[in-house]
């Protein structure tokens, strides 16, 4: 967690005190950067805080959608497919949960997440 938050803020650190510095209103190319290339940084922050805050014993599911555009087996890339994790359930504690954004082959793009099914 505090090395994506450190990723997250060092990262963005420079082109923040170029745009400050050159005296300009935030250009379109760092608002599409911190959109485009943060969005899933703190994505797969939010989901791990979810794993993490959960007390041991908590049942989770991998939810989210189910379509063509799945994160699918046959993907190159390290990582497990999202369509072999959609709809599992996992309990906290017990079981090894991946870190949607970083253990799955769609990275950072991923479009899952974690649901309590029951504590």
């Amino acid at each position: 967690m505090q090395r994506l938050g450190l990723y997250v803020q060092g990262s963005l650190t420079p082109d923040l005190v170029n745009e400050f510095l050159s005296g300009n209103r935030f250009s379109t190319r760092l608002d599409r950067r911190m959109m485009v290339f943060y969005g899933g940084a703190l994505w797969s922050a939010m989901q791990l805080a979810v794993m993490q805050m959960a007390p041991a014993g908590t049942v989770m599911r991998v939810d989210g959608p189910i379509d063509e555009n799945n994160c699918r087996e046959s993907d190159p890339g390290e990582g497990v497919a999202c369509e072999t994790i959609q709809g599992q359930t996992y309990v906290v504690g017990v079981d090894w949960m991946p870190i949607l954004g970083r253990d799955t082959k769609c990275g950072q793009a991923c479009r899952h997440w974690w649901e309590i099914v029951q504590m």
